[in-house]
């Protein structure tokens, strides 16, 4: 997921990508089909290092340029996390957006992407929408083809526990949340409202860790300064 996504680069890692994105020219004849998973690393790349504080304009630059055959949800999905940066307006050819939300609900009308359902789960959660699609857990389960990759499978379970909880349905949301590793931003948060929605008592560990998400560390996981109040209120919620 893209919560977790900055916490698998070093800056220095971030900081090369976002360079070779911004300075290399796509070579491809104008007849043959654009390599798109290329072009899409390139600008996940430079979202990332954008975030880190680093060469803020390529990424604006390569989503604005990218074929149109290349935009898929992960596309939209990068406008969202551009203009959660504070970007105040993306457009490409006819397709112009100025709020996240909107990126993110065209992004859940494409093909189903896991990082897509994942960053929708985040922010449906702390009531900014779009809302997760009721079905979004047997969405998150469909784009796994490799049962074996720990850190997509750990996406799977998020974007299924947070499902459960929209459902209110405490009983699935504990089942899912057994197999939670716990590398998100707001994993404490989650496994507190877990607790609460089944009528237990959370952990203190977790609510300390909710409420204590610096703003850093909130950037480092591209969630900017007004999302994290947001999750710092829900733990007080919870708390109190």
């Amino acid at each position: 997921m893209i919560l977790v996504a900055c916490g698998n680069k070093s800056p220095a890692q971030l900081d090369a990508a976002a360079r070779d994105a911004a300075v290399e020219v796509d070579t491809v004849m104008p007849d043959a089909a654009p390599d798109c998973k290329r072009l899409l690393d390139n600008l996940r790349n430079a979202v990332d290092a954008a975030w880190m504080g680093m060469r803020p304009e390529a990424a604006p630059k390569l989503w604005t340029e990218m074929p149109e055959v290349c935009r898929d949800g992960r596309w939209y999905l990068d406008a969202a996390l551009l203009l959660d940066l504070g970007i105040g307006k993306l457009t490409a050819g006819s397709i112009e957006l100025s709020r996240a939300r909107d990126a993110l609900s065209a992004a859940l009308a494409q093909h189903d992407d896991l990082d897509v359902l994942a960053r929708v789960a985040f922010v449906s959660a702390i009531r900014r929408g779009p809302k997760l699609p009721a079905d979004a857990c047997e969405r998150a389960r469909r784009t796994i083809t490799d049962p074996h990759d720990r850190l997509r499978m750990e996406s799977v379970v998020y974007v299924c526990t947070r499902a459960a909880l929209e459902a209110h349905d405490a009983r699935k949301a504990q089942r899912e949340l057994a197999g939670f590793d716990g590398t998100f931003l707001d994993s404490a948060l989650l496994r507190a409202q877990v607790a609460k929605l089944a009528g237990e008592r959370p952990v203190k560990q977790d609510l300390k860790d909710a409420l204590g998400i610096d703003v850093q560390g909130a950037r480092n996981r591209e969630v900017n300064a007004k999302d994290r109040a947001a999750m710092i209120e829900l733990a007080k919620s919870i708390a109190h």
